[in-house]
């Protein structure tokens, strides 16, 4: 629990932007993802994910964009305001 508290107030330090407190479960769920998908001092040469899994994780394709970075989402709601671009921050 602490290495995951430490890793969420680092990316918190990291994000240019003060991080809305209902966001906080969706960053301790990416925190804990991306730890699953690094090996570790019990797991190498494997991921916990690949382990529980049995998939390899591709960081080229598999890590679309880091947490918290805004993305431009053209689309969204087909009932209001088609083709509009929307400003959206996934988590």
């Amino acid at each position: 629990m602490r290495v995951v508290r430490e890793k969420m107030q680092a990316k918190i330090s990291e994000l240019p932007y003060n991080l809305p407190s209902d966001l906080y479960d969706y960053l301790a769920q990416n925190v804990v993802t991306q730890c699953n998908h690094m090996p570790n001092l019990h797991t190498t040469p494997r991921t916990p994910h690949e382990i529980v899994t049995g998939s390899k994780f591709n960081f080229l394709t598999d890590l679309l964009c880091p947490f918290g970075i805004p993305i431009l989402v053209v689309g969204g709601d087909v009932t209001k305001h088609q083709n509009q671009p929307t400003l959206k921050v996934y988590a």
